[in-house]
């Protein structure tokens, strides 16, 4: 929040604001709109020849600290009164007549103005996608249950599926791969057992294990590997991930010879070795709620996934704290006194067997629970518009 220190700069020197320009009133505006930082636009107002003139001991707010600035936007955003936002803070051990002038001070403050903008534009699209989500709901298949069907035509599964944002389990689509019939741990190691491989392993000392996965890569050679995921009844310690593919891929060229396009067309086959992606571990390896930048096929090889799954609509309920992870590890797990939001999603779970695909859409949130040691492929490369991630705002 340090930003509103910063446009503290432009509005304590009010006087200074007011004699710019109106052109360049209109471009600091536009550009704090877009998202610019504020030390480059001083630079160019300096540059232009415009110099804020003032000291920094005559800046006010100074005893308020930046999270106290925000947590107060915050509640005024949030429709808290002035005066429960003063006891609050009065009870805190703050200067309730610093706080009283902060208060007084921030409708003419130009970022908060910019903010409280964007805030009102947020709440209205909020609601707009809980009214889609709860019509949707009207449908019981809608969240329910996910349905399972033989994969049906790529035209039929574009029209059914893709397009209309919907999952599905998908069966008969690989009983053509080479890999549903030969591939185990045990051929992995006969076959691929020399070739030097990356895993993600001391999992269980980092609750945020899949947040921090590239501090936990390590390489080893796949027999070893093997053996440690058949040495243990169950573990979420290590675990082969799509995350691991760019140190693994002279193993992964070699093992994608055995698979090929999913059913007939769905695929676009120039593609495939850079958009599949090997997963393998033991039972017990835990996937946390996340949702994909891509629409995704989980196709299962080996052994039994359990996947639940929670409609992308239902995202202002998931306390997306961080890029596409939620404070929400667990959906069967939730702490709802913590979470009162979260009251309102409708997890629906599913379990994929050896031989099944399950069409995961963008956006749609999941975890996944090996259920017995597994081998699994997840694919991106359909015959059909799936990059959108270029358009996905970058953590601030």
């Amino acid at each position: 929040m340090a930003a509103y220190n910063q446009i503290e700069i432009f509005e304590q020197s009010q006087k200074w604001f007011d004699q710019l320009p109106l052109e360049w009133k209109n471009w600091l505006e536009e550009n704090l709109e877009k998202g610019c930082g504020i030390e480059q636009l001083v630079d160019v107002l300096k540059a232009s020849g415009f110099e804020p003139r003032f000291e920094m001991n005559d800046l006010k707010f100074q005893t308020l600290l930046d999270h106290d600035q925000e947590w107060i936007i915050e509640q005024v955003l949030n429709k808290v009164t002035s005066a429960e936002i003063v006891k609050i803070l009065i009870e805190q051990g703050h200067d309730g007549l610093k706080v009283k002038e902060y208060l007084n001070n921030l409708e003419n403050n130009q970022l908060y103005k910019i903010l409280k903008k964007k805030h009102h534009q947020l709440k209205k699209r909020e609601w707009l996608i809980e009214t889609v989500d709860q019509l949707a709901q009207l449908n019981s298949g809608y969240s329910e249950e996910i349905p399972s069907i033989t994969a049906p035509q790529f035209s039929d599964f574009i029209k059914d599926y893709y397009s209309q944002h919907r999952p599905v389990i998908l069966k008969e689509g690989i009983e053509h791969w080479p890999a549903l019939h030969k591939w185990s741990p045990q051929y992995f190691t006969s076959k691929f057992g020399h070739h030097s491989v990356e895993v993600q392993m001391n999992r269980n000392l980092d609750e945020q294990f899949e947040r921090h996965s590239p501090l936990l890569k390590q390489k080893m050679k796949m027999s070893e590997f093997v053996s440690k995921v058949m040495s243990v009844d169950a573990s979420n310690d290590f675990y082969m991930t799509a995350n691991n593919a760019t140190n693994s891929h002279q193993m992964l060229q070699e093992l994608f010879l055995d698979i090929g396009d999913f059913a007939e067309g769905y695929c676009d086959s120039a593609l495939k070795d850079e958009r599949s992606f090997l997963w393998f571990g033991p039972k017990g390896t835990f996937t946390p709620l996340h949702h994909d930048l891509t629409n995704n096929m989980l196709v299962q090889i080996y052994g039994r996934k359990k996947v639940t799954l929670i409609p992308a609509l239902q995202v202002t309920h998931l306390y997306n704290d961080h890029w596409v992870f939620s404070e929400l590890s667990n959906a069967n797990k939730i702490d709802f006194e913590k979470y009162p939001l979260a009251r309102s999603i409708t997890p629906v779970e599913c379990i994929l067997n050896a031989g099944e695909a399950l069409f995961i859409p963008i956006g749609w949130w999941h975890s996944v629970e090996s259920l017995d040691v597994s081998i699994s492929i997840s694919f991106t490369h359909f015959n059909a518009p799936n990059h959108y991630v270029d358009r996905f705002p970058k953590e601030v």
